[in-house]
């Protein structure tokens, strides 16, 4: 818990309450398909560390938080404005801003949506 208050604070946003939630019995790594950044600030691959070098390289807007960067793609958290999470196409980074994209990106209206379908891929996965 403390934890995520001091990334809070490093990034001087509220995280919505179902984040805050799932990251008491997990933060980050690899779940279904996705390998999550960690949400210790401690550790190599955060979220805190990948938001503020995107946001450095390729000005990516500061109402977003960098959740995980598979194959030439972005998952990225809205932290005000629902749908919360977007899964884009690596070229559309440019575009979060007019929300205009190049390739429709895939959406979750909350963390919590967004992190059932990867239990249930991860699920899957272990069935296989």
């Amino acid at each position: 818990m403390q934890n995520m208050i001091e990334l809070e604070q490093s990034l001087n946003m509220k995280f919505p309450k179902d984040f805050f939630e799932i990251s008491q019995f997990y933060s980050g790594g690899q779940l279904g398909d996705v390998s999550l950044y960690s949400f210790n600030i401690n550790e190599v691959d955060n979220i805190l560390e990948k938001t503020f070098l995107l946001r450095k390289t390729n000005k990516l807007p500061n109402k977003f938080i960098v959740l995980a960067e598979p194959d030439e793609s972005l998952i990225v958290m809205d932290m005000e404005n629902k749908p919360r999470i977007l899964w884009i196409n690596s070229t559309d980074i440019d575009n979060l801003s007019k929300n205009r994209f190049e390739m429709k990106p895939d959406i979750w209206q909350t963390f919590s949506d967004f992190f059932i379908q990867l239990l249930k891929q991860e699920e899957e996965d272990n069935l296989r």
